[in-house]
């Protein structure tokens, strides 16, 4: 059996779900800020905190419930942050991979078992690639221009 190296790009992971499952993750998740209405979850909106094409993390600034076995289906409306690039709201069915109450808040880790907006989750995640490539100082260096005085 061959081992395989798994690299973890720390610079876009979030701090505390870093080491909980960043290994087993097959692409790199992407921060940014969104609105999420599940009504199976709770009747009042979640905050989206990160995304990839595989997967995403919700919190909710409340105590819910999740039923681990269960599917959700997730509508996420990004926010004026993520810019012109993507203002098209998607669904999402998702399955919960993880739960974490901490002060009164939840968060929760989905999976994506499929998007019936396929075509806009993945625009929105290759417009999210770009903007933090963009935002990496070696590709400000290289595209800079210096004079010397």
């Amino acid at each position: 059996m061959r081992s395989q190296i798994v690299r973890v790009d720390y610079m876009h992971k979030n701090g505390h779900t870093v080491f909980m499952c960043a290994a087993a993750r097959k692409s790199i998740r992407y921060d940014d800020i969104g609105r999420i209405d599940a009504p199976q979850i709770c009747a009042l909106p979640g905050v989206l905190d990160n995304i990839s094409r595989e997967g995403c993390k919700v919190h909710y600034p409340f105590p819910v419930v999740i039923d681990l076995d269960s599917d959700y289906e997730i509508r996420v409306m990004p926010s004026h942050i993520s810019g012109e690039m993507h203002k098209t709201a998607f669904t999402l069915l998702c399955h919960p991979r993880w739960v974490k109450e901490d002060r009164g808040a939840t968060e929760i880790g989905f999976s994506i078992l499929r998007s019936p907006d396929s075509v806009y989750l993945s625009e929105y995640v290759a417009g999210l690639s770009d903007a933090a490539d963009e935002q990496r100082v070696e590709n400000q260096i290289v595209g800079s221009v210096c004079q010397v005085v």
